[in-house]
């Protein structure tokens, strides 16, 4: 069964214990947790994508009121997980041509608020890899900060 939700893969954006590094913003109506965000002048998050919005600072963590699978409310107080290296989170993914493995080397989608694999790991702008492996039709994966 294809992780077409976050909830399919678990209960946080948070993959890793520990301590994590967050930011304030607002909501903008449109980003749901787990999506690549950066922030607008306005305050509200702004879903990150290569060619549109090259602004990103994290991942948008889940509010506690809301459905994790919910586009968090436009102008509603939320929090950016600030990604650290080692540390694993559930994330957005461009949907597979086929399985990647665990590993595979990821980078910043042109899909809004989404990650995506690299060619190489050599690709400029890989910031992360699969924790897990991913299939066709996934649109959630655990990846691991490099």
């Amino acid at each position: 069964m294809a992780n077409t939700k976050l909830s399919d893969i678990g209960t946080s954006v948070v993959g890793s214990a520990g301590a994590i590094k967050m930011v304030s913003a607002l909501g903008d109506g449109t980003a749901k947790a787990g999506d690549a965000v950066g922030i607008l002048s306005t305050g509200k998050v702004v879903q990150a994508d290569v060619g549109t919005s090259e602004n990103f600072i994290g991942f948008l963590k889940e509010r506690y009121d809301i459905d994790i699978d919910t586009a968090i409310t436009d102008a509603l107080p939320v929090q950016i997980v600030v990604p650290e290296s080692g540390k694993t989170y559930n994330v957005l993914i461009e949907d597979p041509a086929g399985t990647e493995l665990k590993g595979t080397p990821y980078l910043p989608s042109d899909t809004a608020g989404a990650h995506e694999a690299a060619a190489a790991i050599t690709t400029a702008g890989v910031n992360s890899s699969l924790a897990k492996d991913v299939a066709t039709g996934d649109l959630y994966g655990t990846i691991r900060w490099k």
